[in-house]
């Protein structure tokens, strides 16, 4: 028989892993990727999806990306990239330690990917 407090019981992982990189509570803020190794300078951490959104809404303004990158100057500033997979988790320290970019990938069907490597 289940209980209501197990009905309402929600399980978190303590840690996500993909390759040699992680993601697992930040002292900073929320989640944070983190290297599972010493990456040389350069390296690729990982790519992940984005999707094209219009505006910037207030509600997830800190898991948006510019899209100057991919866009027309004019056209950017109607639109922002919704980073997915590990690309939100990125924590924007005062003297960060990777770089990312944004691409329409003929590889990828023309879909956004973003590559986040170290600096």
């Amino acid at each position: 028989m289940i209980t209501i407090a197990k009905k309402n019981l929600i399980l978190q992982p303590r840690k996500l892993v993909i390759s040699d990189i992680y993601c697992a509570p930040s002292t900073i803020h929320g989640w944070g990727v983190f290297a599972g190794r010493d990456f040389r300078r350069g390296e690729i951490l990982h790519e992940s999806p984005g999707r094209l959104i219009e505006g910037q809404p207030e509600c997830i303004t800190d898991d948006v990306f510019a899209t100057t990158q991919v866009l027309w100057e004019n056209e950017a500033k109607n639109y922002s990239i919704f980073g997915l997979g590990f690309a939100s988790l990125h924590n924007h320290a005062e003297d960060p330690n990777t770089e990312f970019s944004w691409e329409q990938r003929r590889e990828h069907g023309r879909r956004l990917v973003g590559r986040f490597y170290t600096l």
